[in-house]
């Protein structure tokens, strides 16, 4: 199915956009499709990012349509995503919940990865960003007769940097350093020519590396040294896919997926006999683990006026947490399941049917129903329904009435954490988050241009965040949760070397709840302008924007203190020259952040800010290319 004929607006960062693209992660690219994304860093449990109203973990992520895991606690670890092997990203900002089931309330993004079919061919890409560090990607594969294999590697090195700087603990950055690396080998083979089979693994690891200060003992001068606890993410992800043509008209898609996330914690000073001895001398343990298990089986069939899919999915996620013990036989870091060597389970069983129905030649509509049996809830039944019709003058109207759930993660049911610097509890009666869904959008697409309006509303009960409640945070269902707004996006080709897109988004909530209301931008927008010097040589600017919004501290609302911090609007651009030799060659260099903007928050020394773009900076990539055949 095309995009424009898709009868759910969807919203594509083109390969072209990928490419073009100055972002350190994916958080930055995503921005270009929707720019009202707060995020809010931690070396914990993975960012928490705030899209259109919700957090990351009320939108279903995608990896070639495969479910990302990455995170038991709910919200996704996007940064197990390799930016370097993105071909493009689809963007559906419309509840999705009856294909896809549990967390795509707020929408479905789709990474797909590349893929290549060429005899051999090899890429090299190395960027070097003045402040946030380098970034470095080897890929290469190739294809024979029934063959073909794609292997990449990348790795990332974060120097950190800290907008809040202090003489009492100079070296606790706003971000911290960082060292990621990921592998990715993916194998397809085509048995016949209605079959195809994919094999593929992929791994991730980061080191988060924070500092402390302490006096040489032989200079007696301040210096840098490691923390006593460091912390370590590794991501292991196994997938087997079979495409299968069984008829001209009807298909089979079979899969099963395998992945393991660990929390490690790393001790350098573990073996030292003193705390004084700042010698490496080092050992980690995994304090947390989760095992997530996929398998899915679809089956497509069409006919004249019909497209008909019916599939069932199984999901198992087993979280394991464990006691860390130090080098005295003393526990240093507990489970966080009532300080006990303890797993949890999940298992959920789904049903699901969808139909594209064609009336005539301008109009179709499309029903899903979905059917979910899911351990220690109630059976859900969700439906969805949506109209396209085709006006002669080239607009699509689009009409989307659907209703969506999200199951309780593992953390929010059964965490049991007092040693965190805020204890934090689970709440095993908490409900399943339920949400009714009305878009209406409009849109145009052409060569020369691309125009879309969507509005939409979602009425969200028993939605899950934390309340402060006696010293502590207590996750809770939310009655009533009202989000309403509107996103225009807009690309034109203004002549035969220059062109510009224009995204928008509009935000509205309703909710007697700060915790509910906090970081959330009610105008945001992205604009990029290109402006070709040459066939082969171009100028780029882009300008990003996110209105006023405000920090809420729970704590200090429970003992009567002001708990509502102010974050101020900004606005960020980027000047970039991009150059292009045949297709084998790239070279992106520029000026990021070319005002110098920095959150004024940060002179307070709060580090939660609006933006945290370290400011005005060199950029500079090379991308390499070699294909033959």
């Amino acid at each position: 199915t095309y995009v424009k004929d898709s009868p759910v607006l969807t919203h594509v960062i083109s390969n072209e956009d990928v490419k073009e693209s100055v972002a350190y992660n994916i958080n930055g690219i995503l921005k270009q499709a929707m720019p009202n994304m707060q995020i809010v860093p931690s070396d914990h449990t993975g960012d928490r990012i705030k899209m259109q109203a919700l957090d990351n973990k009320y939108m279903l992520f995608l990896i070639d349509g495969d479910k990302m895991t990455g995170e038991y606690a709910g919200n996704v670890d996007l940064s197990i995503i390799n930016i370097n092997n993105i071909e493009r990203i689809e963007i559906v900002e419309s509840s999705l919940s009856t294909l896809y089931g549990s967390n795509a309330i707020g929408g479905v993004v789709n990474i797909i990865s590349k893929k290549n079919k060429d005899k051999f061919w090899i890429n090299n890409v190395i960027s070097q960003d003045d402040i946030l560090g380098d970034n470095k990607s080897l890929s290469f594969g190739g294809s024979s007769n029934k063959l073909s294999y794609n292997i990449n590697y990348s790795k990332q090195n974060f120097s950190g940097y800290d907008l809040t700087p202090t003489t009492i603990d100079p070296f606790d950055y706003t971000l911290k350093s960082y060292d990621k690396k990921y592998y990715k080998y993916s194998m397809d083979y085509n048995y016949d020519k209605n079959s195809n089979l994919n094999l593929s693994l992929q791994s991730y690891n980061s080191f988060i590396k924070d500092y402390d200060d302490a006096i040489d003992n032989s200079t007696n001068m301040q210096i840098q040294v490691y923390s006593d606890l460091l912390k370590k993410y590794k991501d292991d992800i196994y997938k087997i896919k079979l495409d299968k043509i069984l008829t001209r008209n009807s298909s089979l898609k079979f899969s099963v997926m395998y992945e393991n996330y660990q929390k490690i914690n790393f001790y350098p000073y573990y073996y030292n006999s003193n705390q004084f001895d700042l010698d490496i001398n080092p050992e980690e343990f995994v304090g947390g683990e989760l095992e997530h298990g996929n398998v899915y089986l679809q089956y497509n069939k069409n006919s004249k006026n019909h497209n008909v899919v019916i599939g069932v999915e199984k999901v198992f996620d087993y979280y394991y947490s464990y006691n860390i013990y130090d080098n005295d036989g003393n526990i240093s870091s507990p489970s966080i399941f009532e300080g006990l060597n303890q797993s949890k389970k999940y298992i959920e069983t789904s049903f699901f049917m969808h139909d594209q129905v064609k009336f005539s030649k301008n109009a179709e509509i499309y029903y899903g129903l979905r059917y979910t049996n899911a351990m220690n809830f109630s059976d859900k039944s969700i439906l969805a329904m949506s109209i396209i019709n085709k006006h002669p003058s080239g607009y699509n109207v689009r009409l989307n009435i659907s209703s969506g759930y999200r199951i309780p993660s593992l953390k929010e049911l059964y965490y049991e954490y007092p040693a965190h610097f805020i204890p934090l509890y689970g709440n095993p009666n908490l409900k399943p988050t339920l949400s009714k869904n009305y878009s209406l959008s409009f849109d145009k697409r052409t060569i020369e241009n691309d125009f879309s309006i969507d509005f939409y509303i979602r009425d969200i009960k028993d939605f899950i965040s934390t309340e402060y409640e006696n010293a502590a945070l207590v996750y809770k269902n939310y009655d009533y949760v009202l989000i309403n707004g509107f996103n225009v996006n807009y690309r034109r080709k203004i002549n035969r070397n220059s062109s510009v897109k224009f995204v928008y988004n509009y935000v509205g909530i309703d909710s007697e709840e700060n915790e509910i209301l906090e970081l959330i931008s009610k105008h945001s927008l992205f604009i990029k302008y290109k402006y070709l010097l040459s066939s082969n040589f171009a100028f780029l600017a882009n300008v990003s924007y996110a209105g006023e919004k405000f920090n809420f501290s729970q704590e200090n609302d429970y003992v009567g203190l002001p708990a509502v911090t102010i974050l101020e609007p900004y606005w960020i651009s980027n000047f970039i020259f991009s150059y292009d030799y045949k297709k084998s060659f790239n070279i992106k260099f520029g000026v990021k952040n070319v005002f110098d903007y920095k959150d004024p928050s940060r002179e307070s020394g709060d580090d939660l800010l609006n933006s945290y773009d370290p400011g005005k900076r060199l950029y500079f990539e090379i991308n390499m290319n070699y294909r033959k055949g």
